[in-house]
């Protein structure tokens, strides 16, 4: 039971469920017209059994498709209010016709679960404007128009306002909560799941804009020693103060993390090696004269050639296997530059990273499924 839940789940969004449920509702309801004719103005059963069978074709489109596109939602929201109001015109009984004419503000509120501020706000004025056309056709009196106007009015537009408010106070929060997740409490900078996010953008825009990658390792020079002497609340201040220091030197567009205790990492889209060495001797000298501090840095260069195919395994992430390479990389001239003397830059290159159309949108679509779920 829990899987075929999970498999139903996995198939449909709220929005398609929604739909689904409501026409699965809808297609039951003409059974009794059907059953008490003298419910039906006169020679109108035609009209309603046509209606019915819209709602029964949506039900099974929305069934085979799953989730439904915008465009296949605003054909069959848009077919599915007309039903409503046509089926509301046809009933002979003012009070209910009054009663299935509420059912318009249905549409607008799913719409409000999924769809583009466009979509919500067009079901709107449809489902407002099919309300006043048939209050107006089938109340019997000016009083008996104003109330069933109003109160559908009313109807469609309250919980489509709630529905759109709720959704986005949780896009808010979600937002808040990739945040919370992307970065470092202590420094506000990335954290290594951060960087993972944001790599797939940066190589886009290297390969679209021919440059390659610089990437920089800046680890704190005994540190240990900040801590021991004192104390630790004294070196989450130094890394706090590392930090924007390090941002401060990174260019526009840039990714900083603080990927270790100590250390952080600095991956941007450069022109070429002297690029990348130019900031990392920024950041060096900048922590030097801002924090009580020095920084020893390692740093790489890899050029980007796109491809046509992408060279990795589908189950491999080439973004995870990007930063793995150039960590690695740079890690090794960090360790000549401590080795040196540390408050210094070691800077080489590696070999030119390939990068293809296939692996930009695999990236991205492994994004959106971790963000989803």
């Amino acid at each position: 039971m829990r899987d075929w839940l999970s498999g139903v789940g996995g198939r449909f969004d709220q929005r398609s469920a929604a739909v689904l449920a409501s026409t699965s509702g809808a297609v039951v309801l003409p059974i009794f017209p059907v059953a008490y004719p003298d419910m039906v103005r006169p020679g109108l059963m035609p009209w309603l059994i046509l209606i019915w069978a819209y709602s029964a074709l949506s039900m099974i489109a929305t069934a085979v498709a799953g989730r439904l596109s915008d465009r296949l939602f605003v054909l069959l929201g848009a077919g599915g209010m007309v039903g409503v109001a046509g089926s509301a015109y046809v009933l002979a009984d003012p009070g209910t016709s009054h009663a299935v004419l509420v059912l318009l503000a249905a549409i607008p509120a799913l719409a409000a679960m999924h769809s583009r501020p466009a979509i919500v706000v067009g079901f709107v004025v449809i489902a407002l404007s099919l309300a006043l056309l048939v209050a107006a056709a089938v109340a019997p009196s000016w009083p008996e128009f104003a109330v069933a106007a109003g109160s559908t009015a009313m109807a469609v537009t309250i919980p489509t306002t709630l529905v759109a408010a709720l959704r986005r106070s949780l896009m808010a929060l979600v937002r808040r909560l990739e945040t919370i997740s992307d970065t470092d409490p202590l420094t506000g900078v990335l954290n290594r799941r951060g960087v993972e996010a944001q790599v797939h953008a940066l190589m886009d825009g290297a390969v679209l804009g021919e440059r390659g990658l610089g990437a920089a390792v800046v680890d704190i020079d005994h540190f240990k020693a900040v801590n021991d002497s004192l104390g630790h609340s004294a070196g989450d201040r130094v890394l706090v103060d590392v930090a924007e220091a390090v941002r401060a030197s990174a260019p526009h567009g840039a990714i900083v993390a603080r990927v270790g205790g100590e250390e952080f990492f600095l991956l941007a889209a450069v022109d070429d090696e002297t690029e990348i060495l130019a900031i990392a001797e920024r950041t060096r000298i900048r922590v030097a004269g801002e924090t009580s501090v020095t920084v020893s840095v390692g740093a790489v260069y890899a050029g980007v050639r796109q491809v046509s195919t992408s060279p990795l395994l589908p189950s491999m992430d080439p973004g995870r296997e990007l930063i793995d390479m150039l960590s690695r990389s740079a890690d090794a001239h960090l360790y000549a530059s401590k080795a040196e003397g540390r408050d210094r830059v070691g800077i080489g290159s590696v070999d030119a990273v390939e990068w293809s159309p296939v692996q930009i949108s695999r990236s991205r679509s492994r994004l959106m499924l971790s963000m989803r779920s």
